[in-house]
């Protein structure tokens, strides 16, 4: 899929406000694993910058990766934005407080090595955030091909409670907390 002209920009552009919504119940969630000493974030797709607006509110240092065009948006909002791909991020290592994926780690080719490079640049004690469909959800199992999150273009991995659980054992993280 090519990320430089992808097609759901214009939806995050016309619908900030919803997203800004969903997004801060997201940060809600996540802030209640966050150190006090918590300061700097990198939000991996951070489409236009919704998730890092928040974030910069409560005073973090905010950078983005995102390979889209949408990322020039973010990038006038004041936020730090690589225009790459995570995977090609040259990134300085243990730095990070909090590591976002919403909706990002099911389009990436290589999950693992992906939450590997995660684990070298957040700081000891922090957190990464992973939000996925979950293939193993009640909707998946009762929808089952029609289910709208598969994706089969776009999604590289369906992930299930346990799949995602195995990934982060391998890359060294410890789960903390998990809703569906």
């Amino acid at each position: 899929m090519n990320y430089k002209n992808y097609h759901r920009d214009k939806t995050y552009l016309e619908n900030e406000s919803l997203f800004r919504n969903i997004f801060s119940k997201r940060f809600n969630v996540a802030r209640k694993f966050f150190s006090k000493n918590s300061k700097t974030v990198l939000d991996i797709g951070a489409s236009n910058g919704v998730m890092l607006d928040i974030f910069a509110e409560k005073g973090f240092e905010t950078w983005g990766i995102e390979p889209s065009k949408s990322g020039k948006v973010a990038e006038h909002k004041g936020h730090r934005i690589l225009h790459t791909f995570f995977e090609n991020a040259k990134l300085p290592n243990n730095f990070f407080d909090v590591v976002i994926l919403n909706h990002t780690l099911e389009h990436m080719d290589d999950p693992v090595l992906v939450m590997k490079k995660i684990y070298q640049i957040l700081k000891k004690g922090a957190i990464v955030y992973v939000d996925v469909p979950n293939a193993g959800g009640l909707g998946a199992k009762l929808l089952g091909d029609n289910w709208p999150y598969r994706l089969p273009k776009e999604h590289k991995h369906q992930f299930t409670k346990k799949s995602l659980q195995e990934i982060f054992k391998v890359a060294g993280f410890k789960v903390i907390h998990f809703e569906s």
